[in-house]
């Protein structure tokens, strides 16, 4: 009898083919959910109500710490993205430059979010602003009652109920840090995009960095994952093929591509044949980058390696 597994993850063109069950592996029968929302399903995960899941690397890293029996696998599917678009300041603040933002009022979701820590490793590495040098606002409580924040660093959430777009218009916010440039349309004319070549400002961070930017990891149960090793490389093998059914379409279905902002063709040309590569092994700069993120934020308390997050069982092709 196969065993069943309870699956849940974003909707993307490399899920796609996982969720309305194209791709299939020996002795595994998928029950797969979409996802609402990464938020909602992160704190699935924490709940450990799927065995398989996406999840923000941030809180993943997290749990992992707190000792959450969840453990990482290397297949980094929607959650890929270049974070420059998400750069965005008041008008009437007059910062020119990012290095500007000393001092200033920056909004974010939450001060956890991947995408927030990424967008302060870029502050801290690409414009010298560490994160005790601003004032952060947030908007929704955090994933975890332990995401507490760093010593020194002044973090206040607003509980209007506005989201961080509304408060910089209402000239209470100097900047706005999100996942993405915004959708909705400015309806006062005061925010403007940090970067107006967006295009550009990501390929000059990937040439000067190599990184293109991981949010979401996906896990699963730290016990099945144990006991069933097979399971792991089973699994590896589905994403693997649903990454190639994906690829064969891109052609018609481009506009469900990973958003990082640029076209198909463009990240390739960019990063060569494969720009949303799975395994350790070719995502280890990003990692690291991100790990190293992770500690001097504070985000976890201890030293964490690579290995720390992932599964000891993963096969040779995904180390």
């Amino acid at each position: 009898m196969d065993l069943e597994i309870k699956l849940s993850v974003m909707s993307s063109l490399l899920t796609r083919p996982i969720l309305d069950g194209e791709v299939r592996t020996k002795g595994i029968r998928i029950q797969s959910q979409e996802a609402k929302s990464m938020d909602d399903l992160s704190r699935c995960m924490l709940n450990l109500e799927f065995d398989v899941g996406e999840m923000a690397i941030s809180t993943f890293t997290k749990a992992r710490e707190l000792g959450i029996p969840l453990v990482g696998l290397p297949l980094f599917t929607s959650g890929r993205r270049f974070l420059q678009a998400g750069f965005q300041v008041s008008k009437r603040s007059g910062i020119r430059d990012l290095t500007e933002l000393r001092g200033k009022r920056a909004g974010m979701a939450q001060y956890w979010m991947s995408s927030s820590v990424w967008q302060r490793q870029i502050l801290q590495d690409m414009y010298g602003l560490a994160p005790a040098e601003l004032n952060w606002i947030t908007v929704q409580p955090e994933r975890l009652k332990e995401l507490t924040f760093p010593a020194g660093v002044k973090v206040q959430q607003d509980t209007s109920g506005r989201n961080p777009r509304e408060l910089m218009e209402a000239g209470e916010l100097d900047a706005v840090l999100s996942p993405g440039g915004g959708r909705d349309g400015d309806r006062s004319g005061e925010i403007v995009a940090a970067f107006p070549d967006n295009a550009s400002a990501q390929r000059d961070y990937y040439r000067k960095t190599g990184i293109f930017p991981i949010m979401h990891v996906t896990a699963i149960k730290e016990e099945l994952a144990k006991e069933k090793p097979w399971v792991v490389a089973s699994l590896c093998e589905i994403y693997d093929e649903a990454k190639k059914l994906a690829r064969s379409r891109e052609s018609i279905r481009s506009s469900d591509a990973p958003r990082a902002g640029e076209t198909t063709a463009e990240m390739r040309q960019l990063m060569g044949d494969d720009p949303w590569p799975y395994g350790i092994k070719a995502n280890r700069k990003p990692l690291e980058t991100f790990v190293k993120a992770a500690s001097e934020q504070h985000l976890v308390k201890r030293s964490i390696t690579i290995e720390d997050l992932f599964s000891s069982s993963l096969p040779d092709s995904h180390q």
